[in-house]
């Protein structure tokens, strides 16, 4: 959409806004609405861990070894 104002230093935001105005106040005579964006999430849980299980893989709670030695080192 393209237009075409008098003054383009001072009556931008102005002609902006009346615009925007202009095009909801249309749309909402015709029915037309916009919906707002929306995301659907869905926890699947299969079962619930045990104690000292790890709910990612089912494994035992055993600790990660590190790749880094540098990284293990400092824990000690």
């Amino acid at each position: 959409l393209r237009v075409w104002i008098r003054d383009p230093q001072e009556g931008v935001n102005n002609i902006r806004s009346e615009l925007n105005l202009g095009i909801w106040k249309a749309f909402k005579q015709a029915g037309i609405t916009i919906p707002f964006p929306q995301r659907d999430v869905r926890l699947i849980r299969v079962g619930e861990p045990q104690v000292g299980q790890r709910a990612d893989s089912g494994e035992g709670a055993e600790p990660e070894s590190d790749a880094d030695p540098d990284r293990s080192a400092a824990r000690d």
